[in-house]
C-alpha cells in the first residue's frame, strides 16, 4: 500500500539523516591538512614519489555502519601514520579516508 511505501521512506530517511550526523561528527577531526606539518616534519625535497590512497566503498561502509566506520578510520589513521614514520614518509593531507602521501 502506499502508506507502507510511505512508512518505509520515512524510515529510509531517519536512517540516512542519522548516517550523515555520525560522519559529520567525524569529518572534522580527518580533515586535518597535514600530520606532518602538525608534527614539524620537512616535506620532502628533489625527486618526489607522492602516493594516494583510498578506502574502496566508503561511502557504503558509512551508510552500513557509521560507528563501525569510524572506529575503522582511526585503526586506519594509525596504521598510515605508523607506516609514514617507519618509512620517513610525508603525509600531505588527508581528506575524509584517503591520504596524500610523499616519499623523497
Amino acid at each position: 500500500s502506499s502508506m507502507q511505501e510511505v512508512r518505509e521512506m520515512q524510515v529510509a530517511f531517519r536512517k540516512m539523516k542519522k548516517n550523515l550526523e555520525d560522519f559529520r561528527a567525524y569529518v572534522p577531526t580527518a580533515l586535518l591538512s597535514s600530520n606532518s606539518e602538525i608534527e614539524g616534519i620537512e616535506p620532502p625535497s628533489g625527486e618526489v614519489a607522492l602516493v594516494f590512497t583510498d578506502i574502496v566503498k566508503s561511502t557504503e561502509l558509512w551508510g552500513r555502519s557509521p560507528a563501525g566506520m569510524n572506529a575503522a578510520m582511526e585503526l586506519h589513521n594509525d596504521i598510515m601514520r605508523s607506516a609514514l614514520s617507519k618509512h620517513r614518509g610525508y603525509e600531505v593531507k588527508t581528506i575524509g579516508d584517503a591520504f596524500m602521501v610523499a616519499f623523497e
